[in-house]
């Protein structure tokens, strides 16, 4: 490793020596520019200028201006350049931008160079003659993977995103089923990543296509591609054990008495922590409880940081400073958008936050941004969420809760009077305040069952009455219920800001206590975590009472439980109606490149829908592009569309009645091998309870959505000689059967959402109030792309085939259905009577009819 020499000529050096003088000798943070010489082993200081003056300016300020410097400087007044702690944490930070930072004496005359200052090289380019090389006929790929056939979607693929990342563009890229868009997008980042030292941060919406990436596809390229590289797989903070609290776990049973259950799990989850790899929940081999996870996971609320004992073998942090090290960084979206709602805040997107830093994104499965970003920039809380978060502090059992453990701890370590100030003083008014708060829960529940609960009582029998919706809409008819609604939060938050004022008078209690430095903080810890919560709360009260905020949708939902009123859930939410102008200021204005695809990105061939609720339909032309690559696989030839034009439609009396024995009929057509898909889980569990016992009778393994987790039921199903899976909601995507044990997919109902969700209904709403067609330009849109998802589970391979058998006869009868239709790949057709659709199937499926090819999947 070279060995760098700074040089501060005499100009330089009296610059600095007069702006420190000028503020009286104390701290200064200066930003600089360095030319070097031929070797590259001496740095010149060429430009320089004052940043800050002062020790109060904050380290996100110093790395947001340093962004375009090579060098920061720092005097250190006393003439001591040891750097310290917080010396070191901003060098760490600093140089993971390329930025040096040295330390100097107030007469400029020593320094100390803490991070040497980074070469700066201009971005190079991917040569998109290289991607098509390794992508392409007798390339990389198919030297080293058996079965690949390259694929010309997938390389031009590949180029545009090349391109994307050389001309700081975004682009959506729609890559038909069987494209391979995973091989087509990393292998363009990857090498750029690499060339240029930098970051790209890959996002998916699935774990199942996470696992795909970091279990299979990564590895796979690692191995194979002309480039080194380093990868990892980010998650949220609390899949993450604590090794701290894992160690001050124990004391937990002497403390406070737990459940044996719960003791015996914790003691697991301890010696578990010794030999674990990564201390995540995914190197567990079985799943702890909630409330035992809870007391060992890591969280941002509870943690020391660099003061910590275990910082340097804290889970976390380790995966965090191994990412930090890759130019791949895969995540989920949610992960994603909780980063995104940080660095809106501090407005610095090169910063370790919840993620690396980064200036590129790849959104995989992006017909979900809208949904998750709304989620994250919108805010929630409930009945059982306030009472559990209370209850934990101070349970309404006796001698149970933090503040009893955290009286005993101060106790034990001789001081008793600040023992009793927290452990019995602020213990017995929260529990005070927790009663009350319930209390006046409870009030507001009775309020609404005697009132709008009472007047919207659904149907019986139906699985949807559980949970029922109210949405604020402005209506005078409603004032008067809302008016009370608010009175009601606003005596409830009024109780929760006084549990504030009593945590903010414990925390200044203990700061004033006798006992050692590392059980203060300890303590001091769990008080601000509880208050940093409460404070998000009392935000999100606020959030939810700002009725005059239009650009809002807030709503309550009320959800039955099992034993009657005192199961029940009351929940209010709040989102932005639109996350179009929020995209666009942080994401789209503000990386250098984004590139979104999925399968279904666009309607009818174009993609103004999620262009328009994500923000990237107006982008210049220069900077934004929109491409489609078509599938490979060959649909008419593999695949039939069936329609039955004699049921009713599900909108129609008698669809239900006649549903059953259509159903039974065209199974029985594929003997079984089939996906049937719902839009409602109660029309799933009536079907699956009329047709269990006749499928089985025909020889078929029927299996319903909720009887096992999804990853079991697929595994049931893909074993299984003649499954049949009823599935709603996540069957519709992110699922890859292929071969046999899949070659039958029914869609019960064209996937049109429910209008009366509060969310959907107030974006209807609101196209509506612009002179939009809400149901042509919002409903038809969105359903026509979780059709095409549905569709796209049946074919996954060249060798694959199958029927599709669509319910609907809307498809046919209305206008819109011709948008459905010319949304898919080209299919051959079939619609008749229910009986000649089923005749046809069983034609399909007869040993004439098969494709003569043999089986090999890919």
């Amino acid at each position: 490793m070279k060995q760098v020499e700074l040089d501060i000529p005499r100009e330089a050096a009296d610059f600095l020596r007069e702006a420190i003088a000028e503020a009286g000798g104390n701290e200064v943070y200066f930003l600089g520019k360095v030319r070097w010489d031929e070797a590259q082993v001496v740095a010149t200081l060429d430009e320089v200028e004052v940043f800050a003056r002062g020790n109060a300016v904050s380290v996100p300020a110093i790395l947001a201006g340093a962004e375009s410097w090579d060098l920061a400087l720092h005097n250190h007044p006393g003439g001591d350049l040891q750097p310290s702690q917080a010396d070191l944490a901003v060098a760490s930070e600093l140089g993971n931008r390329r930025v040096g930072f040295v330390i100097i004496d107030n007469k400029a005359e020593r320094s100390y160079l803490v991070v040497k200052p980074f070469v700066r090289y201009e971005h190079q380019p991917v040569d998109v003659e290289e991607v098509r090389d390794i992508l392409g006929p007798g390339g990389v790929l198919s030297k080293h993977l058996d079965g690949f056939e390259s694929r010309v979607g997938q390389v031009e693929l590949a180029v545009e995103v090349a391109r994307s990342l050389n001309e700081n563009r975004v682009v959506a890229a729609e890559a038909g089923t069987g494209i391979g868009k995973s091989f087509g997008y990393l292998v363009p980042i990857i090498l750029w990543a690499t060339r240029n030292r930098q970051r790209v941060i890959v996002s998916t919406g699935t774990i199942n296509l996470q696992e795909q990436l970091v279990s299979k596809d990564l590895p796979f390229l690692a191995e194979i591609l002309p480039v080194d590289f380093e990868f990892s797989l980010i998650k949220g903070r609390a899949n993450y054990a604590c090794r701290r609290r894992l160690k001050e776990a124990p004391e937990q049973f002497e403390l406070v008495p737990e459940d044996t259950e719960d003791q015996d799990l914790l003691r697991d989850l301890i010696e578990w922590s010794k030999i674990t790899s990564d201390g995540s929940l995914a190197d567990l081999s079985w799943k702890p409880p909630p409330q035992v996870w809870e007391k060992v996971l890591s969280s941002t609320d509870k943690s020391l940081k660099v003061n910590c004992e275990f910082y340097q073998e804290c889970f976390y942090y380790q995966a965090r400073r191994r990412a930090s090290r890759c130019q791949v960084v895969v995540a989920n979206h949610h992960l994603f958008f909780a980063d995104l709602a940080v660095r809106r805040q501090t407005g610095d997107w090169q910063l370790d936050l919840i993620l690396p830093g980064y200036s590129r994104v790849v959104f995989d499965e992006a017909q979900h941004l809208e949904d998750v970003a709304s989620e994250h920039l919108g805010a929630r809380f409930s009945r059982l969420g306030i009472g559990q978060r209370l209850g934990r502090m101070r349970s309404r059992r006796k001698d149970r809760g933090t503040l009893v453990l955290l009286g005993r701890k101060l106790r034990q370590n001789g001081d008793p009077i600040t023992a009793d100030s927290i452990g019995k003083g602020y213990a017995s008014q929260l529990r005070d305040i927790a009663e009350s708060v319930d209390d006046q829960f409870g009030d507001l529940e009775e309020m609404l069952r005697g009132g709008w609960l009472a007047a919207e009582e659904p149907a019986a029998g139906r699985q949807e009455a559980s949970r029922r919706t109210l949405r604020y809409q402005g209506d005078p008819d409603s004032w008067e219920l809302w008016n009370s609604i608010r009175d009601c939060l606003l005596g409830i938050r009024g109780e929760l800001e006084n549990v504030c004022r009593l945590n903010d008078k414990a925390r200044a209690t203990v700061e004033n206590s006798v006992v050692h430095d590392d059980v203060q903080k300890s303590i001091l810890l769990e008080l601000e975590s509880f208050g940093n919560r409460m404070a998000d709360t009392l935000g999100a009260f606020s959030r939810f009472n700002d009725f005059k905020d239009d650009s809002q949708v807030r709503w309550l939902d009320y959800r039955e439980g099992r034993g009657g009123d005192a199961g029940a859930s009351l929940g209010f939410s709040v989102a932005p109606i639109s996350v179009a102008a929020e995209l666009r200021n942080a994401l789209f204005d503000v990386l250098d490149t984004v590139v979104l695809t999925s399968a279904t990105l666009s309607v009818a061939g174009r993609p103004d829908f999620l262009g328009e609720r994500l923000g990237f339909l107006d982008l210049p032309a220069d900077r934004f592009s929109f491409k489609r690559f078509e599938s490979p696989f060959d649909f008419k030839r593999q695949a039939l569309m069936v329609v039955p034009t004699d049921l009713p439609a599900p909108n129609r009396q008698g669809y239900e009645e006649r549903l059953p024995g259509v159903l039974l009929d065209l199974l029985k057509a594929s003997g079984g091998r089939a996906f049937v898909l719902f839009t409602s889980y109660s029309l799933l569990g009536r079907m699956h309870k009329r047709l269990e016992k006749p499928l089985v009778e025909l020889g078929c393994h029927p299996m319903a959505q909720g009887q096992a987790q999804r990853s079991e039921l697929l595994k049931r199903f893909s074993t299984s000689d003649n499954g049949v899976l009823f599935g709603t909601d996540s069957f519709w995507e992110g699922v890859d059967v292929r071969g046999e044990a899949l070659e039958h997919v029914i869609i019960t109902r064209l996937p049109f959402r429910v209008p009366t969700e509060p969310l959907q209904e107030a974006r209807l709403e609101e196209l509506s109030s612009r002179g939009v067609n809400a149901f042509s330009n919002y409903t038809i849109p969105q359903a026509v792309l979780r059709f095409k998802q549905g569709f796209g589970r049946l074919v996954r391979s060249t060798t694959d085939r199958g029927v599709i058998s669509v319910l609907d006869s809307r498809i046919l009868t209305k206008r819109y259905g011709k948008i459905f239709l010319q949304s898919l790949p080209e299919v051959d057709l079939f619609a008749s009577s229910a009986a000649a659709v089923v005749e046809r199937v069983e034609e399909f499926f007869s040993p004439a009819d098969e494709v003569s090819e043999p089986r090999n999947n890919e």
